[in-house]
């Protein structure tokens, strides 16, 4: 039990600091063109609750001021969002009351036999298809004519075998 936890704290770690390393190589790309000064940034949140949830996929365009981070988009679209009692904006626990309370107290990060959110984006400087973040909302800046997107992963599933299932289309900054 002991080395799998700590390949998964080794991972988390790899995690976190090619996520640094990413945001590093693409801090305000997307958001500045030669000649364009933009106010504001545009994309689209998506929400989906997961394989077995009965709820259906949600998917809201946001505008938020240049700077703003990814955090800022709930309160822009009027998503309900609690972190945990440790991390309450840097770990994201609940969306739009999913899951509920029995299932998740978010006293602290859930366990993988609790389930938790993924975190994925994807914008046009950065190519097709989706990537997990390797930095949470609190700290990810949006790029305009990006998309934002969190999965549940229920208790057992793999986080890198679930992408969103929401097809993102390419675009560029409004």
């Amino acid at each position: 039990m002991q080395l799998n936890l700590r390949r998964v704290l080794i991972a988390l770690i790899a995690l976190v600091a090619i996520g640094g390393l990413w945001s590093a190589l693409f801090a305000g790309s997307g958001q500045e063109k030669p000649g364009v000064a933009f106010e504001k940034l545009s994309g689209t949140l998506v929400i989906d609750y997961g394989m077995s949830a009965v709820k259906p996929v949600e998917t809201v365009d946001f505008e938020l001021p240049v700077g703003s981070t990814s955090w800022d988009i709930f309160k822009a679209v009027g998503i309900e969002v609690e972190g945990t009692q440790n991390y309450p904006t840097g770990f994201v626990c609940r969306l739009n009351d999913w899951p509920s309370t029995t299932d998740q107290d978010c006293a602290d990060v859930p366990t993988f036999s609790e389930g938790s959110w993924a975190y994925y984006v994807t914008n046009p400087d950065i190519g097709d298809g989706w990537f997990m973040s390797g930095v949470g909302a609190a700290t990810h800046t949006p790029v305009c004519g990006g998309y934002e997107a969190w999965v549940w992963i229920a208790p057992g599933e793999s986080a890198s075998a679930t992408l969103p299932s929401f097809d993102p289309t390419p675009r560029g900054c409004n």
